[in-house]
């Protein structure tokens, strides 16, 4: 099932210093491109005051065994007396080949920004391999009862930070992570992934990331879901929190 418009409601909006690519893996209804885009604003006045805009898009190439996608999303908000509240953007490309049902390897690379983590620009560049260890998806794709996978790979990083005049940090990390898919029945299911990243040179300096997630489909065409997101870093910069935490209620329209 292919969801073009995802709408967040009750929605805390934080910007996480990882990217979570595993909610971006979809399995190939077809060979060939897929193209999906959305955008949307909003202007509130009255109480509270304040412009948002947000769009996203996604390019997929299907040729099996091989997938290549690119994703990238825009979000920016600004409240009274134009102070800012959110500017972040990335985009993500990543090709996977898949040698068995078991077993794919990947590469990828990634650009970024996050004014609000005093992110100028990170730019990154890993490959790495994925294992299937339980509920392997039979050839239509279909979901088994419980599915989890292990990604190990590494990645070299290149990251600008405003922080007191621009520094720029160059090193290469180790990345890992955990998914677990699991369907109670047809209509509920259970997903969550997390990863863990640390600097090869400095094992102290790591990051984590754990996503989890309820949905419940209403139909076949509408879905609400439930969910948290940790983040926590073990060497931010100097005005940088260790953590952000996140709960999100939301609504699914799949077309």
């Amino acid at each position: 099932m292919n969801y073009l418009l995802s709408t967040l409601l009750f929605a805390n909006v934080l910007a996480l210093a990882q990217v979570n690519t595993e909610k971006m893996r979809r399995r190939a209804s077809e060979e060939g491109a897929q193209l999906e885009a959305a955008a949307s604003g909003a202007i509130t006045t009255g109480n509270s005051e304040y412009v948002n805009v947000a769009s996203r898009a996604r390019f997929d190439y299907y040729a099996l065994p091989f997938h290549v996608f690119l994703v990238g999303n825009f979000e920016f908000k600004e409240g009274a007396n134009k102070v800012k509240q959110e500017h972040e953007a990335f985009a993500h490309l990543r090709g996977v080949y898949r040698f068995s049902p078991t077993f794919s390897a990947e590469a990828f690379a990634q650009k970024e920004f996050d004014e609000f983590k005093s992110l100028v620009d990170r730019n990154l560049v890993g490959a790495g391999a994925r294992v299937a260890l339980l509920g392997v998806r039979d050839t239509s794709g279909a979901l088994a009862a419980v599915e989890t996978h292990l990604g190990i790979g590494a990645m070299f990083e290149n990251e600008t930070y405003d922080v007191a005049g621009e520094r720029t940090i160059d090193l290469v990390r180790s990345t890992n992570y955990f998914s677990l898919d699991w369907r109670f029945e047809e209509t509920v299911s259970f997903s969550v992934v997390s990863y863990f990243q640390f600097d090869v040179a400095d094992s102290d300096d790591f990051r984590s990331l754990t996503q989890a997630n309820l949905t419940f489909s209403l139909s076949d065409n509408l879905a609400i879901t439930s969910g948290v997101n940790y983040f926590y870093d073990n060497a931010p910069e100097p005005t940088v929190k260790h953590y952000d935490f996140e709960a999100v209620n939301g609504i699914v329209i799949s077309l």
